[in-house]
């Protein structure tokens, strides 16, 4: 069975929007959105905060996952697999938490959003929850305690995976 590789960058052009061509990523890297062999998100010096606002607003930074309905983030990522998005300050913030607080609203004092779908790079905000930070290590301790939800996207992903490997 052979997979289909894309590049991240399919243009070629930097993704800051100076729209110069990028060099060939020279190894495969996962944090940095990099493909052994085809052109790098950026140019050396740039990167998505050199845009705009609006542009960073606009710039393409999750890709919708049609089968488990995640929003998996497509920029930086630290090395549990969380997005992290730097907003005008030096500071990086999680890119799950500022979906969430765009979209739904502030996130209670003292709770922290649990991935009901189990995927850290999810940015999905009606794929997260505000627990207790008690409660969202319980969970991920605790397979008893996963969602309806995840279930059924994992089950629906094994047997993709299964007959996928029959063909």
């Amino acid at each position: 069975m052979t997979e289909s590789i894309s590049s991240p960058n399919p243009s070629g052009l930097c993704m800051c929007g100076c729209g110069q061509p990028t060099n060939m990523a020279p190894y495969t890297s996962s944090r940095r959105n990099w493909l052994k062999g085809f052109p790098l998100p950026y140019l050396q010096g740039h990167s998505w905060i050199k845009g705009s606002t609006t542009k960073r607003k606009t710039q393409k930074v999750f890709e919708l996952d049609p089968d488990t309905g995640c929003w998996n983030w497509l920029l930086f990522k630290n090395k549990k697999g969380y997005g992290t998005w730097r907003l005008g300050s030096n500071k990086d913030r999680m890119a799950h938490r500022i979906m969430y607080e765009d979209l739904i609203g502030p996130i209670p004092d003292g709770l922290s959003l649990d991935h009901l779908c189990g995927n850290t790079g999810c940015v999905n905000p009606l794929h997260l929850e505000p627990v207790s930070p008690a409660e969202n290590s319980r969970r991920k301790e605790d397979l008893s305690c996963l969602s309806l939800n995840f279930i059924v996207i994992r089950a629906m992903n094994a047997f993709k995976d299964f007959t996928a490997s029959l063909r």
